[in-house]
């Protein structure tokens, strides 16, 4: 059974999520609306590497939403690399 599942981090910088993207060698995330599985979600849009949905990072509450069914859709891996480099970037950045 898929379910959709919601993380609570610190994402809610645009340009440190913009610069994970590019240090994964991801494509550059972009606002819009996406279905995962059968509920629609907006925010800022990350694909991440063969995964069937991508991950959806809600700037104001600082959530990742994203549905990976169990690592059918999705590698896990990809994911914990990309939240934890997000939130250092956030960290780094407003310690500059």
């Amino acid at each position: 059974m898929s379910h959709i599942v919601t993380i609570q981090v610190e994402v809610k910088d645009l340009d440190a999520i913009k610069s994970s993207c590019k240090r994964l060698d991801l494509k550059e995330p972009v606002h819009g609306k996406t279905t995962i599985f059968n509920t629609e979600v907006e925010g800022i849009l990350v694909e991440l590497p063969d995964w069937i949905y991508p991950v959806v990072c809600i700037l104001d509450s600082g959530e990742l939403k994203y549905d990976n069914f169990n690592e059918q859709w999705g590698d896990q891996k990809h994911l914990d690399q990309f939240p934890c480099d997000g939130c250092h970037n956030a960290r780094q950045q407003k310690s500059e």
